[in-house]
């Protein structure tokens, strides 16, 4: 009996010491809760934050610190889009908008079908459209380009071009195309363009029809 008591001794002691231990814990908890005031009714609580309040949090943090309602975010985003296409660089007459819809070529060059694909310069800069996968002789793109027109430019250059695998690209029309007078009025030009370059057919001397760009042609607006 003696060795039972014995060995359950050092247990119950263990324990009294724990117990003093957690004792002196929860004293020093509440000294320093003392200490620092009062905490918040959910200190050391696990919130599960309901589906409403997720929401109010994303759009939250959509909006810029400084701005209390989300509707002035797509007012913000409007006047900046606004600000850029108003604003041009210097030595800058306007904005020109061309339509390039398509073109119409005597024959196919190549022994397989055509991606023909085109590339307008204004000025100094230079646009492509996409390629025409297999447009052969009638290559559609419906490519709109919208460009600054520098001072003194009263022209654009066009140029179409067969796409090659395993070559070079090789250009097989071109055309420089005036400016109309009626464009800088504010007025819509729709009308077809004639090319040159390889379309033209040797055996009967004749033309290709011409290149058209928009609907029915060639669409140039000055903004």
């Amino acid at each position: 009996m003696a060795s039972v008591l014995s060995s359950t001794k050092p247990i119950r002691t263990i324990a009294a010491e724990r117990r003093k231990k957690y004792q002196f814990l929860l004293v020093a908890f509440y000294d320093a809760n003392g200490f620092l005031g009062q905490l918040p009714v959910d200190f050391l609580r696990i919130t599960v934050p309901s589906s409403i309040s997720l929401q109010r949090q994303q759009q939250q943090s959509t909006v810029p610190f400084y701005v209390g309602d989300p509707n002035l975010v797509a007012q913000q985003a409007l006047l900046q889009a606004q600000r850029f296409y108003s604003s041009a660089p210097p030595n800058t007459r306007g904005r020109i908008s061309i339509t390039v819809v398509e073109a119409k070529l005597v024959k196919n060059y190549g022994l397989v079908r055509m991606d023909p694909y085109c590339c307008v310069r204004v000025g100094n800069a230079i646009f492509e459209t996409q390629r025409n996968i297999n447009g052969g002789k009638t290559p559609k793109w419906n490519r709109i380009i919208n460009a600054y027109l520098p001072y003194g430019v009263e022209s654009f250059y066009l140029q179409v071009f067969d796409e090659k695998a395993f070559t070079a690209d090789e250009c097989i029309a071109w055309a420089h195309i005036i400016i109309p007078n009626a464009v800088f009025g504010d007025e819509i030009i729709d009308d077809w363009y004639q090319l040159s370059g390889q379309q033209f057919n040797r055996q009967c001397g004749k033309k290709a029809p011409p290149l058209k760009l928009n609907d029915r042609a060639v669409e140039l607006h000055i903004a």
